[in-house]
């Protein structure tokens, strides 16, 4: 048996399929429409919202699915995220914009988070870092 820090509770689970070794997967509810591969943060210990990098909501995943207002969405806190439209360079650092969408280019106002790093074409590395105040 295995267990997994929660971000929402602050809690460790036990620990339930990941999307690959060492990646961590949350489940919470949608507190808005999102889109899949969008950053989110925590509105409650069960809600999840879009990431905005102007807001000063640390960022906890980016989502796996899309979901809609009060539908359940999955996101990944840790590890690697497979997509055919990221086209980041290896260890290039990402960040999130004002609506929530990954990228390459670092926020100049608002809030500072490196959400993980590219590695490579069609794969990024979850691994969000502590937040700056620009």
């Amino acid at each position: 048996m295995s267990f997994r820090y929660n971000p929402l509770t602050g809690n460790f689970d036990i620990a339930e399929s990941g999307g690959g070794s060492g990646s961590v997967d949350v489940t919470a509810i949608a507190f808005d429409v999102i889109s899949a591969l969008k950053v989110v943060y925590a509105v409650s210990s069960t809600q999840v919202a879009i990431a905005d990098q102007l807001q000063p909501h640390k960022p906890i995943g980016v989502a796996l699915n899309a979901a809609g207002d009060g539908d359940s969405i999955t996101f990944r806190t840790f590890g690697e995220v497979e997509d055919a439209s990221f086209l980041f360079a290896v260890n290039e650092p990402l960040f999130f914009n004002s609506v929530g969408s990954i990228t390459n280019i670092p926020p100049t106002s608002g809030y500072h988070t490196e959400i993980g790093h590219g590695m490579g074409v069609g794969k990024i590395f979850v691994s969000i870092k502590n937040q700056i105040t620009l």
